[in-house]
């Protein structure tokens, strides 16, 4: 069924959940919202936090950026390759969250992991 999402709505979720998670970690940085809540609530201190919430910020903002290539160049095999790695770790990221010590990221993330992986897939598949 999430196959037979057209591709460019597929996309466009996946940068609208992008630009959500790099809200959320902002915040996370900026501790609008702790810290005690993410990485499955195994951050030991602040520096720790910002070391792991920048990456965070990385893979999101690289993630966005992925798909607006591939929005606007369909063909390009290596944004795919790059899509199918992001797919993979979404899926390491969903059973983190699963082994997560925090109810919240395990309700709220686990589902958010899994639809972002298989909207990576929905968009990798594109030719």
């Amino acid at each position: 069924m999430l196959f037979k999402i057209p591709f460019l709505i597929a996309a466009r979720i996946i940068i609208g959940l992008s630009i959500l998670l790099l809200g959320f970690h902002t915040l996370v940085i900026l501790e609008v919202i702790p810290y005690t809540i993410v990485w499955g609530s195994r951050l030991n201190s602040f520096d720790e936090m910002i070391q792991f919430e920048v990456v965070a910020l990385i893979l999101n903002a690289g993630l966005l950026v992925v798909n607006w290539v591939k929005v606007k160049n369909k063909h390009n095999a290596f944004v795919s390759i790059l899509l199918w790695a992001y797919t993979g770790l979404f899926a390491v990221n969903t059973i983190g969250n699963l082994l997560s010590k925090n109810m919240f990221e395990m309700i709220v993330f686990t589902p958010l992991t899994i639809l972002l992986a298989l909207l990576c897939v929905r968009v990798a598949l594109e030719k």
